[in-house]
């Protein structure tokens, strides 16, 4: 839905450079409701990066979601000890 000229990440990287300001990237609907409603609680700034377009819902509405944690949907990758 968004093309390539929408997909540059300096916005990312920029709020990330504020002290304090979270960066939510929401993947769904049920996950945007709650970056919202973490944003408005947070005491400090917050930035909200959504998708325009019509992603799955892949979450419950109540699934628990806080700042500073991640989920983890699929591993795609192995690691290997190289000896």
């Amino acid at each position: 839905m968004d093309g390539p000229s929408q997909m540059a990440l300096e916005d990312l990287g920029m709020f990330r450079s504020i002290p304090n300001c979270v960066v939510f990237y929401p993947s769904d609907g049920v996950s945007c409701e709650r970056a919202v409603e973490l944003s408005a609680n947070y005491k400090d700034m917050a930035y909200i990066r959504a998708t325009r377009g019509n992603t799955p819902i892949i979450y419950k509405n109540d699934e628990p979601f806080a700042i500073g944690k991640a989920k983890v949907m699929v591993q795609t990758h192995k690691y290997f000890q190289v000896c």
